[in-house]
């Protein structure tokens, strides 16, 4: 099969070297494509976007508008040398976030202004003297990194509050098991299927002390149905073991403690693992349950304090202080408005920045100034200006770059363009990080790799 290579970007390609040759990691798989019959490589490819459609491994746009994921059947591969540093990574900047988050909410914190936390949207002052069984705020943590060369790895954001996505991780290994396994039999890598059992695991684990030592009950609350990752929602209650409840299936009994209504009566819930945010909005008095230590919350009222981006430029400041270590995962560089200095650096360097908004998700409330027109990015300026509290600012990063796969008549094209990656990590007894993730490719011609911004989504290998 022809295979035509389109490199139009200047950024680290992680599938070639400066001089074009095909790197050593990812020469079975170019190998392979060569020798592969062109019309059955593609009737394979359309086969695994139909059983995605046949599966209903779908994304909510808005209202109305569902949407199949598009996915590059073309892995992404990550050396284990390098998972290693990034595993290392994850786990202090985790642990170093949950330490914060303990001294936030007993009024200890001194590493973030005042007025940031203040301001977030997601900063409750009700959780204010409450301490999560076992001092653990951050049970499930999804960090976006990026690659900047050979050895450099940055963390780009930090998705705290309700972390989504890992249910396409998982399932799109299922689906590449079927039908592309003559990739995987060409290397060693590591399983990512156990995932649903260590959230179980510790789901059960955080179950608060009123438990009374019975086996515990967990559930998973979800808008329902229109809600944007409903499928997340309701592959990771089915693989995990929980029972799937929407609000009305939930109350507060007179003791305070959470029913669960079930055709063989109530059944009291100890752990929720909430895709909500506003939880007394559905279930009410549920956040009294919570502070009254008869129901835990994965992850714990007041976590999205570190999920707005104005507490991001921070976190490295959090490692230093609460572990007396340097980071591993340094942040992508990052800088705010509210520091002179930053905001001097900002403004002199303005068409080649990248703004966000504090409360901005989803590849929304972004402003990449060298995409933009003069007078955009004037407008921009002008309303970072207005209100800096709520915008930071980061380099406009040439981060690496992965395939897009398209076919023509003839051939097979390898388009160049940004991918970054996705992985998660659970905090339990112990902190683990699963070996893989979503590797998120942007379509040509942005850097934005949001699936709900049009991204692609690679599955993504480590090799053991």
């Amino acid at each position: 099969m022809p295979v035509t290579v389109a490199r139009g970007l200047s950024a680290y390609s992680e599938i070639f070297d400066p001089a074009g040759e095909v790197r050593p990691l990812y020469r079975p798989i170019m190998d392979y494509l060569k020798k592969a019959d062109l019309r059955e490589f593609r009737d394979r490819f359309s086969r695994a976007d139909q059983i995605n459609i046949e599966e209903g491994v779908t994304f909510l746009l808005r209202p109305g508008e569902e949407r199949i994921l598009k996915v590059d059947w073309i892995p992404r591969i990550i050396e284990s040398a390098q998972f290693d540093r990034i595993r290392e990574g994850l786990i202090q900047r985790a642990t170093a976030i949950n330490l914060f988050l303990n001294d936030l909410y007993t009024g200890r914190q001194d590493v973030v202004p005042e007025d940031v936390i203040r301001s977030s949207l997601y900063y409750y002052p009700a959780c204010m003297g409450f301490t999560p069984p076992r001092k653990i705020y951050l049970h499930i943590y999804g960090p976006d990194l990026v690659r900047m060369d050979g050895d450099t790895w940055y963390i780009l954001e930090d998705n705290i509050r309700i972390p989504s996505g890992v249910s396409y991780a998982l399932k799109y290994r299922e689906i590449a098991k079927r039908l592309f396994p003559d990739f995987l039999s060409s290397y060693d890598i590591y399983p990512v299927h156990l995932y649903p059992h260590f959230l179980r695991k510790n789901l059960e684990y955080i179950a608060p002390p009123s438990n009374g030592g019975r086996e515990p009950v967990a559930v998973l609350l979800t808008e329902g149905s229109y809600n944007a990752a409903y499928y997340d929602h309701k592959y990771l209650a089915e693989e995990t073991g929980v029972s799937l409840c929407v609000p009305k299936d939930l109350f507060v009994d007179d003791e305070g403690f959470v029913q669960m209504r079930t055709n063989r009566g109530n059944l009291r819930v100890d752990v929720i693992y909430r895709r909500i945010q506003d939880i007394d909005d559905f279930v009410p008095n549920l956040s009294k349950s919570y502070i009254a230590g008869k129901v835990n919350l994965a992850n714990a009222w007041g976590t999205g304090v570190l999920d707005d981006k104005g507490t991001f430029p921070f976190v490295p400041k959090m490692i230093r202080r609460y572990l007396d270590q340097d980071p591993i995962l340094p942040n992508a560089p990052t800088y705010s408005p509210l520091v002179e200095e930053d905001l001097k650096y900002i403004l002199s360097n303005f068409p080649r920045m990248v703004i966000k908004c504090r409360e901005g998700y989803g590849g929304h409330g972004i402003w990449i100034c060298p995409e933009a027109t003069k007078d955009q990015q004037e407008e921009w300026r002008r309303e970072m200006l207005a209100n800096p509290l709520n915008f930071i600012a980061q380099d406009c990063l040439d981060f690496s770059t992965h395939c897009l796969t398209r076919f023509t008549q003839d051939d097979i094209v390898l388009d160049d363009t940004y991918v970054d990656l996705r992985t998660y990590v659970l905090m339990g007894e112990k902190v683990q990080v699963m070996p893989g993730g979503i590797s998120r490719v942007a379509p040509l011609g942005t850097r934005v790799v949001n699936s709900s911004s049009g991204g692609l989504i690679k599955d993504t290998w480590v090799l053991r």
